[in-house]
This record gives C-alpha cells, structure tokens and sequence, in this order.
C-alpha cells in the first residue's frame, strides 16, 4: 500500500521484486494491492499484462482485483501504438469475461469496460458493437448508473445512443426503470 501511493519511478519493479520472494505464498489481499501499485504506473507499458497474470494467480479473485486489471486497461497512453492498444483491450474483454463469469458484476465493472473500449477500440462500427453489447449486458442485469451512461455515451455514437436509448439523456429522455432495478 505504501508502494500505491508512492510518486517513485518504478513502483512496478519493486512490486514485482517483493513478490518474486516468495511466489508460492502470496495471500489474495496482497496480489490486489500489487496490482493497485501496478495499475497506476505511469511508466510501465505492460501494467495491463502484468494486472491479468496476478488476477490468474488469486484463489478467490474478487471484483477489486477485476477493478484493478480495468484500470490498467483505461490508463493506456492515448499515443499508445494501435497493436499495443490491440493487445490491452483483449486482456480488458478477458478480465471482463472473467467477471461475467465468476458473478463479479456491478455498475463499475460494465463502466469501465465501456471506458476502456473507448479508449483502445478505433471509433466506428467495432467499438459500437462492442459498447452495445455491454450496454444491453448491463440492462440486462439492471446495472445501469450515472457512469454506465457517461461511458456509453462517450464510448458509443450518437447513432447507437439515438437507436439504444431513443434520444438524449441531455434532452431529457428517460431511461426504462428496469435498467437500474439493481442500482443501490
């Protein structure tokens, strides 16, 4: 933790050198903060890699580690290169898959994926399909919160807001109850 909130260079290869000391007894607890410390490296390429290998290692993997392997995903360099944002979002699709299939879902979990499809996926028809899916995936589960929608909106074209939605939220549509039955 004290690595997470640290301003050093190279926070991930001091992570990676504590945890090379004892690789076959790493509690869960301290795999999530490794990856935290990871996530927010400004100076390291891979973090998004690196988050998913920990994320494989846990026992019980938990929505805070899938939070954190997201967030590697969302920091990637806008100027990163095309192949390399290629190969973030499929560690992204995998973490989110991931979630869906271990019941780690929540209104976090759908918005940043939605974000981190923004970022990596080239605007067009692929990302829009991609920001469908998650967005009705997210309905489905009546997930749907001020974020989900931010990052739809922003993900997404206005075309597939206008075809999804029926309109604006800024004009003042309103969504279907339904969507957000599980919001707390």
């Amino acid at each position: 933790n004290g690595y997470r909130r640290s301003n050093k260079s190279t926070p991930t290869f001091k992570m990676e050198q504590l945890l090379s000391l004892h690789p076959d007894v790493i509690p869960d607890r301290t795999l999530v903060a490794a990856m935290a410390v990871i996530a927010r490296d400004g100076q390291e390429r891979h973090k998004a890699q690196k988050c998913w290998k920990l994320l494989q290692r846990m026992q019980q993997p938990n929505l805070y580690a899938v939070t954190h392997v997201l967030n590697a995903c969302i920091q990637t360099d806008a100027d990163a290169d095309p192949n390399d944002k290629l190969e973030i979002f499929k560690v992204a699709l995998a973490t989110y898959e991931f979630a869906l299939t271990n019941a780690h879902t929540s209104s976090s979990l759908f918005g940043q994926f939605l974000q981190a499809a923004g970022n990596l996926v080239q605007s067009g028809s692929k990302r829009d399909k991609v920001v469908e899916a998650t967005f009705r995936n997210c309905c489905d589960c009546g997930l749907v919160n001020e974020y989900v929608i931010e990052q739809f909106q922003r993900s997404g074209s206005e075309q597939l807001e206008l075809r999804i939605i029926g309109g604006f939220i800024e004009d003042g549509v309103r969504l279907e109850p339904e969507w957000s039955r599980n919001v707390h």
